[in-house]
């Protein structure tokens, strides 16, 4: 009887010794809610991967990767009355409308990246773009977008704005933002839930600057874009792109 008591107690203690498997929703969910791997760029290869990006470069200096300060980044390099363009090549499920149809698991995509604009009136904030789009070739006038703007104000004044556009019905909303300066290097966030999109700054959200008409918020596959385009007669203009993230998580 002694050593069927061992044996038990050495088997109670093997079985304690397991990992708990989980097997409720919560687990199951998880899964569900994150399809693709979380994408990061941090261009440490100091090259530009053309099986990640495609580069649109302006006509005078080619897009480039290189040493800011110590700091690794890529740069679109503009001129007078020239365009850039940075898009991945992979798209993105963006579907706030389709969030909460009740036959899909609610979860949230988020993008964010590092950015610092130079010499900010000789950009042409007509065009110029930050964020999601669905056309290889669209801009800010574009539809069915999703992003930060740029909107001169009184005295040539540059103001940071957020636009969503579907179809044309668009939502657009500019700051204030507490001081931003977008000479400085800021981390931009966009991060689309069930029937709203939100937009960060520096890791914060601004929730006067969320937008929640569904009729401006577009259901669509998307690229991360960014798009400049500089005035005619401007002297150099510069973007320059840091850390770029997006990734799936559940709805808070």
């Amino acid at each position: 009887m002694a050593n069927i008591t061992k044996i038990k107690a050495y088997a109670d203690s093997r079985l304690n010794a397991l990992p708990y498997i989980r097997r409720d929703a919560s687990l199951l969910r998880g899964r569900i809610d994150r399809p693709s791997s979380p994408f990061i760029e941090n261009w440490e290869s100091e090259a530009i991967n053309a099986a990640i990006w495609a580069s649109t470069d302006p006509v005078t200096n080619p897009n480039s990767v290189g040493v800011d300060s110590g700091y690794i980044r890529f740069r679109m390099h503009l001129v007078a009355n020239e365009t850039g363009r940075l898009r991945s090549q992979a798209r993105y499920r963006v579907t706030p409308n389709l969030y909460d149809a009740g036959n899909t698991i609610p979860k949230q995509f988020n993008m964010q990246w590092e950015m610092k604009l130079t010499d900010l009136t000789n950009f042409d904030v007509s065009a110029c773009f930050f964020g999601l789009m669905p056309g290889v070739g669209d801009t800010r006038a574009s539809q069915n977008i999703v992003g930060f703007g740029l909107d001169e104000a009184v005295a040539g004044v540059v103001n940071l704005t957020t636009v969503t556009d579907n179809g044309g019905s668009e939502e657009e909303n500019v700051g204030p933002w507490g001081g931003l300066t977008l000479t400085d290097w800021n981390t931009y966030g966009i991060h689309v839930g069930s029937l709203r999109i939100d937009f960060s700054l520096n890791g914060v959200i601004w929730s006067g600057m969320s937008h929640r008409d569904t009729a401006d918020l577009p259901d669509d596959l998307m690229y991360l874009q960014w798009y400049v385009d500089s005035e005619a007669g401007a002297g150099p203009t510069y973007c320059d792109i840091g850390v770029v993230e997006c990734w799936y998580s559940d709805e808070v």
